[in-house]
């Protein structure tokens, strides 16, 4: 190794000079060697002042091992600038002895359209494969455990894989700047993306945010089985067209969908289970910033749940701007609906369990089709003004808590209407809708109260026309006096 430094630094200070150098050791089949050890590091042919000289073309091979002098060596380096500006390079082939792609070994082989990188791989180096600009897919094998600054700047590449894995992937930035710098992979024009492990990058404004940040085209995400949390900032910004979750998701980190409000909400293409969004943390907001209730994303694709028994909470966001979800079953063992668990959701009615002790700020804010809630709970309990949709200031047609109704238990009204903001709602109705649905008509019964069919209660039974009894033993009854 001391041999190895001393001829580096005799090669740089004859650089400087402008001295034309040879780089290499040997030359085996075309190809150039460092020799280190028992190991090759496969190199360029040399400088002439800055300028490196090579001559690599068409369709590169590199063997796992080579002979040189009677001696055998294992080839475990793509050495710095081993291929730098091989335009002529088409292809290369890398033996599953390789460890590291150091700095710039492939930068600007502008005909590469693809490499296979071998599981062998732990380290690629910065700016790599920067201005690849034919290589159209990355595949990162899950050995890999670092990638450096600007691995992939200006490729061209529109799918990336990182591969399931146990081991946690470092990732670079593509560049700084004191201002707002880029994400790794910010340059590629990405259309998929398939993320199967643990990632760890910087999330400072300076270096870009993450490796997936503030890319405007759109793109899919698919997460694999060993992912159980989403880091902060890992698509902030970023046009991100649909993603699937994994069933073991845990947690959504800080800001790690948000999006301006001139971008649409990533979709959810597959929820994988609906245990699984009932139950995912979503972390702290970016609470600087003025727009920050958007990091979350919207299950578009889904038009009703059942969500399973056993299930005690509905966690933040859970189903936040599932625009096409329309019917929602919530059940008895449900005890917490959390914050905007259902906002923006497109619901036409809605069952609170009687189990059901807190429900969050805007959980059902701006359902602008929620025509019917049925609360079931025995005690109501004070909830936010904005835990359904009450803005008197604005246009009806998106509030809908003003001409939603509210049906309560049976001896429980006067309680919703001393309670603070259940007493919003217009109209507050005794009764299941269900049972006055399929009730008989009927005039020989005990009755305690008497409403008009909008759920309005009256103080006297009206001389003719469709009216409801509710009667003493709680039951609602249909009557039609001629």
């Amino acid at each position: 190794m001391k041999q190895f430094y001393q001829k580096t630094l005799l090669f740089l200070l004859m650089c400087m000079a402008g001295v034309k150098v040879m780089a290499y050791d040997c030359e085996v089949n075309g190809i150039y060697y460092y020799l280190v050890g028992t190991e090759a590091y496969v190199t360029y042919k040399g400088t002439h002042g800055y300028t490196i000289l090579n001559d690599y073309a068409g369709s590169i091979v590199i063997p796992e091992t080579i002979t040189y002098d009677g001696n055998t060596y294992t080839v475990t380096t793509i050495h710095d600038n081993a291929f730098y500006n091989c335009s002529s390079v088409t292809s290369v082939s890398l033996p599953n002895t390789i460890q590291k792609i150091g700095p710039t070994a492939f930068s600007g082989c502008s005909q590469l359209a693809a490499i296979t990188i071998p599981n062998s791989v732990t380290y690629i180096g910065n700016g790599a494969f920067s201005n690849c600009t034919s290589l159209t897919s990355i595949t990162i094998p899950n050995n890999v455990t670092e990638i450096g600054n600007a691995a992939f700047n200006r490729c061209n590449a529109t799918n990336l894989v990182i591969e399931d894995g146990e081991s946690t992937l470092k990732l670079g930035y593509g560049f700084q700047s004191n201002s707002e710098g880029s994400g790794l992979f910010r340059e590629c024009p990405l259309e998929q993306i398939y993320i199967g492990r643990k990632l760890s990058y910087s999330t400072d404004k300076m270096y870009g945010y993450s490796p997936f940040a503030l890319i405007r085209s759109p793109f899919k995400v698919v997460f694999g089985p060993n992912i159980t949390r989403i880091d902060d900032y890992m698509f902030y910004e970023s046009y991100v067209d649909s993603v699937a979750f994994p069933k073991d998701l845990k947690s959504i980190g800080k800001s790690a969908f948000f999006c301006p409000f001139n971008m649409p909400a990533p979709r959810v293409a597959d929820y994988a289970s609906i245990e699984s969004m009932c139950t995912i943390v979503y972390e702290g907001k970016d609470t600087s910033r003025p727009q920050a209730e958007k990091n979350c994303v919207a299950g578009q694709e889904i038009t009703d749940i059942v969500i399973p028994d056993g299930i005690t909470a509905i966690g933040d966001y859970a189903f936040f701007r599932c625009k096409n979800l329309t019917s929602a079953v919530i059940p008895e063992s449900v005890t917490s609906i959390g914050q905007s668990a259902f906002e923006y959701c497109g619901l036409n009615s809605i069952t609170i369990p009687k189990h059901v002790t807190t429900i969050g700020y805007s959980a059902f804010h701006d359902c602008t089709q929620l025509g019917t809630v049925i609360s079931e709970i025995a005690e109501p309990f004070e909830i936010a003004y904005y835990t359904f949709s009450f803005r008197k200031s604005l246009n009806t047609s998106n509030c809908p808590a003003w001409n939603c109704k509210l049906y309560v238990p049976v001896g429980t009204i006067d309680k919703y209407k001393a309670t603070a903001n259940w007493n919003l709602f217009p109209f507050i109705i005794e009764g299941n809708p269900a049972a006055i649905d399929n009730c008989e008509s009927s005039e020989d019964c005990s009755v305690s109260a008497v409403y008009d069919l909008s759920g309005i209660r009256l103080s006297q039974t009206p001389s003719h026309g469709p009216y409801l009894l509710r009667m003493s033993d709680g039951t609602m009854k249909k009557v039609v006096k001629k």
